[in-house]
């Protein structure tokens, strides 16, 4: 018990500095250090899933490297644009068409 605490200061105050791939693969080396049992203890002590464990370790077994100028994620990803002030002026227009139609429609109002 003592032992899990000490391991979790350790990797727990290391994580922070690292970013994804980085974490992926300590969290691997830490797992396969403490042999049998090893991934679930990590997971339990971290929070981290075991999905992202075994991929750290399909990492580690392949020997791949990250160059240090390679983006970690994707493009693209993320928050998309909020709407620009011209398109919303289209869609305010067309709503605004829309409700005097079914304005019109709705008293039998022909519009001129």
């Amino acid at each position: 018990m003592e032992d899990d605490i000490k391991l979790a200061e350790k990797i727990n105050s290391l994580l922070p500095y690292f970013n994804e791939d980085q974490k992926r693969i300590y969290l691997a080396s830490e797992a396969k250090y403490l042999g049998r049992g090893g991934k679930a203890r990590i997971q339990r002590l971290t929070g981290t899933s075991h999905n992202t464990i075994n991929r750290g370790l399909e990492e580690l077994s392949a020997g791949t490297v990250q160059k240090p100028n390679e983006r970690i994620r994707k493009e693209g990803g993320g928050r998309k644009k909020a709407i620009t002030p011209a398109i919303w002026s289209n869609i305010e227009a067309f709503f605004n068409r829309a409700f005097c139609l079914s304005f019109f429609l709705t008293f039998d109002i022909k519009p001129k």
